[in-house]
């Protein structure tokens, strides 16, 4: 009876590892975001010339994106900062670029 406390301590901790391992962006996610925010702006009308994310944590990107205006006489390149921010429970994310 006494092996049930320590059966069950090393299956949490498995738990914990499985979870810690699964809640963190891996390199597929960051060019997953990074095609993402180019596929939003391209439908918006806009050329995008850069888009270029790094981890800043497990569950964290930063970077930006440079884009132009597609049409019109005067197009200059913006450049606008960017987050993508993983769940902690699950595989989902979200991004915002200012």
């Amino acid at each position: 009876m006494k092996s049930l406390p320590l059966c069950s301590g090393l299956i949490f901790l498995v738990l914990m590892f499985v979870v810690s391992c699964s809640s963190r962006f891996k390199e597929a996610d960051v060019a997953k975001t990074e095609s993402d925010i180019r596929t939003q702006y391209e439908n918006q009308g806009f050329t995008v010339e850069q888009v270029n994310l790094v981890k800043e944590s497990d569950r964290r990107l930063s970077g930006f994106v440079k884009i132009k205006n597609s049409s019109g006489l005067f197009n200059p390149t913006l450049m606008k900062n960017c987050v993508a921010t993983l769940d902690a429970d699950s595989p989902k994310y979200i991004w915002e670029c200012k």
